[in-house]
């Protein structure tokens, strides 16, 4: 890193006390902004040799010519001037927390001309219609009210259905997903019932109407109406399943959001559920890579910059790094524009994991649980994510074969035999580490009529070279992906399937690095050949990556020898 010695020394003359600090490129643009609590203490790590940076700051450090700085009377109005000077000049470098979807309603319409619908809307009009929401989530609403059209089966299709028109019912209808009132298949106070119930199931209030529902089933059925009880029976359990699929319901009409939080290898990974008047209504993900360049409280704050704020914030942190949050959250409800102002000031709420602090303790049963289930779910997205990264390992492939380029696109050979009444081939694709299926290809053996591996392979490998080096299109059924060249060509064996292989290729002018692997006596993956050495895989991703392989082509091999021998045995 390039050390301004002019930088350092201005910094190393900055004032003990906190402040923001204003990073400024060549053209005097404010690109980075941050707060200190002390900033000799801060600013002069950015300047000096041997501390570590994450690759966006390194890059940011690049471009700064110059820097200025504010002093405050506290940390608290340091993080309020940061917040406030961010908004302003959006900084290039700085980590702003921006939700591009606004919010949505469901919409009930009320219009006496025509047969009502519930659909979502992103704007709240001013007119007669009953607007549910706003919801943080449009995936969320869509799904819900999709849902709720089928369990009642309204309509859902663009059309102004007149009462007094009487159409033909559409596909929806014949399939079971709606009652067709435009062909009058029912009853206006049919319809107008369903309707009622299916607005206060999106109101919220399951537990109404599907008692509702039983005690009509329970009629239908001692009149000996089965069908229509069945219909009553199949909405209760569609209701229960939304209930129990989509939907938490609180004791409490309250708004809350919920963090859970796990600090992973390079990054801070949230889940936030939203709970809005006792229902969870939606779930954001956060990924933040800045974990050193960005402390929680200002995760929290930059996160509800832009947002409305609930009544309630309940996280998995230290009371002690939301302190400053607490009262800047609390400042926003009050003075903010579009902010909904609350009775309370914001509540931030820090439950310690296993440890609850006696103020929590009354609240306990209300929180504890909802902490607990944000934090499942952030450690179950973790572990999803926690896959080996592929370009690491690919790299290491790279340095260990020593190759011109990274081996994005790696083919990988078998040969599979049924004694000699069925020889085959097998080629599977791996594209930037993950098996790529549609490449895959299978080919039958049609010159070598006896068991010869090496024979078998030098066919099914000259056979792909010629697709390769064809500019015919009679082959363009075999997929656009089959054109594409090899970066890294694998065979399931040792030297002598190299040296078979890299001939063929060499003869059609190809030149593609090729690499066997190598099994030991129990059929595991020992080693990578390549050209005359067999190196041993000490990274154990790589080893992974490559039994990985071995294993997926000897598969896909054998299972297509079985199946061409089971319709030679019952041909």
């Amino acid at each position: 890193m390039f050390i301004n010695s002019n930088l350092l020394k201005k910094a190393n003359s900055l004032p003990n006390l906190p402040g923001v600090y204003l990073m400024k490129d060549a053209d005097n643009h404010i690109i980075y902004v941050g707060k200190a609590k002390i900033l000799r203490n801060r600013v002069p790590g950015y300047f000096v040799g041997g501390v570590r940076h994450s690759e966006k700051i390194l890059k940011m450090l690049e471009f700064v010519t110059d820097f200025d700085f504010i002093v405050t009377t506290s940390e608290y109005e340091a993080l309020v001037l940061e917040c406030s000077l961010i908004k302003q000049n959006k900084p290039k470098y700085n980590t702003l927390l921006k939700d591009d979807k606004g919010y949505c309603y469901v919409v009930v319409e009320k219009n006496k001309e025509e047969w009502n619908k519930i659909f979502l809307s992103r704007k709240k009009s001013k007119d007669e219609n009953l607007y549910v929401g706003p919801f943080m989530s449009a995936a969320t609403a869509l799904e819900f009210v999709d849902q709720v059209n089928r369990i009642f089966k309204l309509p859902t299709c663009s059309k102004k259905l007149q009462k007094k028109a009487f159409l033909r019912p559409c596909l929806n209808y014949h399939i079971g997903r709606c009652c067709a009132p435009c062909a009058h298949k029912l009853s206006e106070f049919e319809y107008e019932q369903n309707f009622k119930r299916a607005v206060v199931v999106i109101k919220g209030n399951k537990k109404i109407i599907v008692a509702k529902l039983k005690v009509s089933m329970a009629k239908y059925a001692k009149d000996l109406e089965f069908e229509k009880a069945a219909r009553e029976r199949d909405a209760i359990s569609a209701l229960q399943k939304l209930k129990n699929d989509q939907h938490v319901i609180l004791k409490e009409k309250i708004d809350c959001d919920v963090w859970g939080v796990v600090f992973s290898s390079e990054c801070l990974c949230v889940t936030i559920l939203q709970f809005r008047n006792g229902v969870l209504v939606a779930t954001k993900e956060l990924q933040v890579p800045e974990t050193v360049e960005l402390n929680f409280g200002e995760l929290i704050v930059r996160y509800y910059m832009q947002k409305k704020i609930p009544q309630n914030v309940v996280i998995g942190c230290d009371s002690e790094c939301v302190g400053l949050a607490t009262r800047f959250l609390s400042s926003l409800c009050k003075n903010f524009e579009g902010i909904v102002l609350v009775e309370e000031k914001v509540k931030l709420l820090a439950i310690k994991e296993q440890i609850l602090r006696k103020p929590l303790e009354k609240t306990k049963q209300l929180w504890e649980p909802l902490y607990v289930m944000a934090k499942d779910n952030v450690t179950q997205r973790v572990l999803l994510n926690q896959k080996s990264d592929h370009k690491k390992v690919l790299q290491s492939l790279k340095e260990l074969l020593q190759l011109q380029k990274l081996p994005e696109r790696i083919e990988v050979y078998d040969i599979s035999n049924v004694a000699s009444a069925v020889i085959v081939g097998a080629m599977i694709v791996f594209k930037s580490g993950e098996p790529f299926k549609s490449g895959y290809r299978r080919f039958k053996i049609k010159k070598t009529q006896v068991q010869d591996d090496y024979k078998s392979m030098q066919e099914i490998i000259s056979r792909r070279c010629q697709y390769l080096i064809s500019d015919s299109e009679k082959h363009t059924i075999v997929g656009t992906s089959f054109k594409e060249k090899p970066d890294l060509i694998l065979i399931d064996g040792g030297k002598q399937h190299v040296v078979v292989v890299k001939k063929i290729l060499d003869d059609f002018g190809l030149h593609v690095d090729v690499a066997g692997l190598v099994k030991d006596a129990s059929h595991k993956t020992r080693a990578i050949v390549f050209g005359n050495q067999e190196l041993k895989l000490k990274d154990s991703e790589l080893y992974k990556l490559m039994a990985r392989m071995q294993d997926e082509v000897h598969r896909f091999a054998i299972n297509y020898a079985h199946k061409v021998h089971g319709k030679i045995l019952f041909n």
